[in-house]
């Protein structure tokens, strides 16, 4: 699942970020949060949801705790994030037919 997370979104912890995302159960949650659920470093976290802010999928709320608080973000549900989601399901159950170029 890493080799094609990095294969294809140039990150190799994206899909296992992004279906975190989707099954955690509140409505909003911190980058340190997934970090803590994921058992990797919150830097490789930030660096996903950062892009998907950028891509609208998800948006940053109010601080927790102030100014150096921890910044929750929030799903956008929208078919974007959707099919996001299933192709993230998809490259993790190893449900595609590929092959490293020769």
């Amino acid at each position: 699942m890493r080799c094609l997370s990095s294969l294809i979104f140039n990150n190799d912890k994206f899909v296992e970020v992004v279906l975190a995302l989707a099954r955690w159960d509140a409505p909003t949650v911190t980058t340190q949060q997934l970090a803590r659920q994921l058992r990797i470093n919150h830097d490789l976290v930030k660096k996903v949801l950062t892009r998907l802010a950028a891509a609208n999928l998800v948006k940053t709320q109010e601080r927790v705790g102030g100014k150096r608080g921890a910044l929750p973000y929030e799903i956008q549900p929208q078919p974007a994030w959707d099919a996001l989601v299933d192709l993230a399901g998809t490259l993790a159950a190893g449900d595609v037919g590929w092959r490293t170029a020769e």
